[in-house]
């Protein structure tokens, strides 16, 4: 196996044990409602949210993430492009849950 096949392996089990982090954190209530697949489809809109507001390349180290914003574009755009309509409400759920790994694993 090639150095990025590896990678890609070692990203993949990662976003995989991210997305079971974050279903087993939502309440009982979201997660009879949401699949690992629909956390899966949030947690890429989430990064590219951070791709399009440019966080990523911003060097400041204090950066303000507004969890709602995250979750107003990760809605929004989950309609548009993968037709699923995911509350806000619930989505803001899971961007929290999602800045919670992010935190606890970088």
């Amino acid at each position: 196996m090639t150095s990025i096949e590896e990678e890609l392996l070692m990203d993949e089990e990662n976003d995989a044990r991210e997305a079971e982090y974050i279903l087993h954190t939502l309440s009982s209530e979201l997660q009879d409602r949401y699949t690992t697949d629909d956390i899966r489809t949030m947690m890429d809109l989430i990064v590219e949210y951070y791709y399009d507001s440019g966080m990523l390349e911003c060097t400041d180290a204090e950066v303000e993430i507004d969890l709602q914003d995250v979750a107003d574009y990760v809605a929004k755009h989950a309609k548009e492009y993968h037709e699923k309509d995911y509350p806000v409400e619930d989505v803001f759920f899971v961007v929290q849950a999602d800045f919670d790994w992010q935190e606890q694993n970088l």
